[in-house]
């Protein structure tokens, strides 16, 4: 809201999440109906508006300081001067905004696209003082800990504040570990929040090569038996294990784990002997251990 002339009169703009202006949308619609709109047009009264940026009421585009954007449709007028990575295929649209996201990032220079800050989320969501220190403490561990590569990597899935979310989510689950193998929550929470937001392009990828590898060892068995007439196709970059799951573990790792715990825990029940490696037995050990992961 912008004060404008006497002291108790207001003007209120509204924007979707690209920016567009609902004094042009909502705000008709419900002047058709017979309802006042509560919006005003962005550009009258004051010329900020989405994200701070100075709107031109002429080109119906904001001044993003580096190049013109346009919410209509989603796009700035000029490409980034940064260019793309190909390991995060998005990047590679040196026209998009905010890498598809405008709900989570925002772009305030028309260069770098960044994650909202707390406020937005406080706003939206009533957020505790409590978890507005811990989300910045995370987020200053982030920014000193993560490259410009890394940051680009993960764009597409959680920010830290949704990663602090999920871990969060888990309090009781990691209560209850904590307290049953003697460890400290926090020492679980961090691990979790590490993998939860570094989670990147190239862990789905490798998961579903994992899928396509078990299909096809599946499929070759059935030929070797006789049981289908024709032999699969190879996988490119086969491969029967990958770090999955919340804590993004591979299964060979969680069953060597599984198995130490089962002989060295005296409250264990069950002593698990691993086959070997390379052995059928040890192969399916660690296909179930990974789905179930």
């Amino acid at each position: 809201d912008g004060n404008h002339g006497a002291i108790d009169t207001y003007l209120t703009y509204g924007y979707d999440e690209f920016g567009n202006d609902l004094a042009r949308t909502t705000g008709k619609e419900l002047e058709e109906a017979g309802i006042p709109s509560p919006y005003t047009m962005q550009g009258e009264g004051q010329p900020f508006g989405y994200t701070g940026y100075r709107y031109d009421t002429l080109g119906a585009t904001y001044f993003a300081q580096a190049r013109e954007y346009d919410p209509q449709t989603g796009r700035f007028h000029a490409q980034d001067v940064i260019a793309g990575n190909g390991a995060v295929p998005v990047t590679l649209n040196r026209y998009g905004y905010c890498l598809g996201n405008p709900v989570g990032m925002v772009d305030l220079n028309g260069l770098t696209p960044e994650e909202k800050t707390i406020k937005y989320y406080a706003r939206k969501n009533g957020v505790g003082e409590n978890t507005i220190e811990l989300y910045d403490g995370l987020s200053d561990a982030v920014d000193g800990y993560a490259n410009y590569g890394q940051i680009l990597k993960t764009a597409p899935f959680n920010n830290t504040y949704e990663a602090m979310e999920i871990v969060l989510s888990y309090d009781d689950v990691i209560s209850n570990a904590a307290e049953t193998y003697g460890l400290e929550k926090k020492m679980i929470q961090a691990v979790l929040f590490q993998e939860v937001r570094f989670y990147g392009i190239d862990d789905p990828i490798a998961d579903s090569l994992v899928v396509q590898s078990f299909a096809y060892d599946s499929q070759m068995e059935q030929y070797m038996n006789g049981k289908i007439n024709f032999a699969p196709e190879p996988v490119l970059g086969y491969r029967t294990d990958s770090s999955t799951g919340l804590g993004q573990i591979f299964a060979s790792t969680a069953i060597e784990a599984y198995a130490w715990l089962s002989v060295n825990d005296e409250t264990s029940s069950e002593k698990i002997e691993l086959p070997k490696k390379g052995t059928t037995e040890r192969y399916e050990m660690e296909k179930e251990m990974w789905y179930m992961l």
